[in-house]
């Protein structure tokens, strides 16, 4: 596994924070016995050692990336930073990924769209060196979940850019297995809190959980960590547990409580998008019913933007329950039907349907997935016809190259790059349907390009991530077996380029001749 941990200082009013997050029960495959029971080990005894603790167990993807980035922005506030992961990673073209329970990974190309990059924590740590950043990995159980044509590395890999007061822990050796226990919990992660609760130097704690390991797994599992850390730092300090006048108390109020959860369930009647406490979440679908799992018990803002208002309310969460309500508009939005009456379309004369165009730079974009069936290499979205109206269908790669209309093809490599330049910086923020709606619920952007995630389809058949990436090809191969295409994030702002498997699945965007 993967663990992030920091030691206090001796002082009594350091701000410790911690992330830990234990997988075990993957839907896919490659279940394991004990990573959400050394999730909940690590939570209690950081939370007995001053830690505010955020606590993710069996955890999806976007619930591993919501409460990776609550701790990433919370770091600046606190002088001790400490993440802790356990569960299943894959290393792939030397980057570390952390495996959520709803991965399926079956295609070598869309792991790091499925998975969560261990940069993420560690770039966050970069960005923070004043404070003590400690990493705990307790990963590289031995159940691979697929085998790649070019797979995936056994393992982990060495995290070379780790910051100045930084130390990073492995449960074993890059490439080797850690054993998975027999008795409730991990090998490593038991004789790791052993250690911290005793009064030593976190090199010490770390070295003999190191000695203990080895020890108790016949020299076959041996930890290692990589430390830049500068001073002494301390889980348990030397007198903490002796009642006499030098004993150093900490005030309850310094002891925060894991982190609790509560759920949301929104009947939205607006089209728009869905803000929480000032942070954009998600599309807001007219007549949908929006779930908001996993959200942190208290008082949050909520508001959905539309095209002619601005709902708000402030609802309170309660641990363990659903909060439910019903957002009605307060107006009737002007109905326009007749899209011959619509600016800058275009009609595709071999079925009729009609896509909005944008001009961006010198470049002419429909601003629509195309949405026209191809004879063969074409699907809607998880086979589901009803799925083509908003997201268009997913097209391989032979077939993409084939399928724009009269008067349009599918962009080049380059002619992608031109679009990404000329938008600049935050192109994944500018290009995506998230700023606003016009009157007929469709989704608007900066540019009028209004990317929506379409997810993909590999191709081995399974289809994923619709609701938040996208795809698009461009017409140019990277290989006799894998082509080019642009990648677009809702959760986070990215617009990637990279490449997959021919056969792969996903969206058109054609670029005016």
């Amino acid at each position: 596994m993967f663990c992030a941990i920091s030691l206090t200082f001796a002082q009594t009013n350091e701000k410790k924070i911690a992330l830990v997050i234990g997988n075990a029960n993957y839907q896919h495959g490659g279940k394991l016995k004990n990573p959400v029971n050394d999730a909940n080990l690590i939570a209690k005894t950081l939370q007995d050692k001053g830690f505010t603790v955020i606590k993710k167990t069996d955890a999806t993807l976007a619930q591993m990336q919501m409460a990776t980035v609550n701790f990433t922005k919370k770091i600046k506030d606190y002088d001790v930073a400490l993440f802790y992961y356990a569960g299943h990673v894959v290393q792939v073209d030397g980057n570390n990924y952390l495996v959520p329970v709803d991965a399926n990974l079956d295609d070598k190309e869309m792991v790091s769209y499925l998975t969560l990059n261990i940069n993420d924590v560690n770039d966050a740590f970069n960005q923070n060196t004043d404070n003590i950043n400690i990493m705990i990995l307790d990963a590289c159980r031995n159940d691979p979940f697929a085998s790649w044509e070019r797979g995936g590395e056994r393992g982990f890999k060495k995290i070379d850019n780790s910051a100045t007061g930084t130390i990073i822990a492995f449960a074993t050796q890059p490439g080797a297995t850690a054993a998975d226990g027999d008795y409730g919990n991990g090998l490593y992660t038991s004789k790791l809190v052993e250690q911290i609760k005793k009064p030593q130097s976190i090199e010490a704690v770390f070295k003999q959980t190191r000695i203990e390991v080895n020890k108790a797994s016949g020299g076959k599992q041996v930890p290692q960590e990589w430390s830049s850390l500068m001073g002494d730092f301390y889980f348990t300090k030397k007198n903490e547990n002796n009642n006499n006048n030098n004993q150093v108390d900490i005030d309850e109020e310094d002891i925060a409580p894991l982190v609790t959860y509560g759920n949301l369930e929104i009947t939205n009647y607006l089209q728009g998008s869905l803000y929480i406490d000032g942070k954009y979440k998600q599309v807001a679908n007219k007549n949908k019913l929006i779930t908001i799992n996993d959200l942190p018990a208290g008082t949050h803002n909520l508001k959905i933007v539309a095209n002619n208002e601005t709902w708000q309310q402030t609802v309170s969460i309660s641990t363990n329950q659903t909060y439910k309500l019903t957002v009605k508009p307060s107006y009737t939005p002007p109905q326009n039907d007749n899209n011959n009456d619509l600016p800058n379309v275009i009609t595709d004369s071999r079925d009729g349907k009609t896509y909005k165009i944008v001009e961006i730079g010198d470049q002419v974009w429909m601003a629509e997935n195309l949405a026209y069936k191809a004879n063969s290499g074409c699907w809607a979205y998880d086979d589901d016809n009803s799925n083509v109206a908003k997201y268009g269908y997913l097209y391989n790669f032979e077939t993409a190259k084939n399928v724009c209309p009269n008067g349009y093809h599918l962009p080049t490599d380059d002619e992608w790059t031109e679009l990404a330049d000329f938008v600049g910086d935050d192109a994944g923020k500018k290009l995506k349907a998230t700023s606003g709606w016009d009157s007929n619920g469709n989704g608007v952007d900066e540019f009028g390009f209004s990317a929506l995630p379409g997810g993909y389809r590999s191709y081995r058949g399974s289809f994923y991530t619709a609701g938040y990436n996208g795809g698009w090809w461009s017409s140019t191969a990277e290989s006799s077996s894998n082509a080019w295409f642009r990648s677009l994030g809702y959760d986070y702002d990215f617009f990637n380029r990279l490449n997959s498997h021919r056969e792969s699945g996903f969206s058109v965007r054609c670029v005016g001749n």
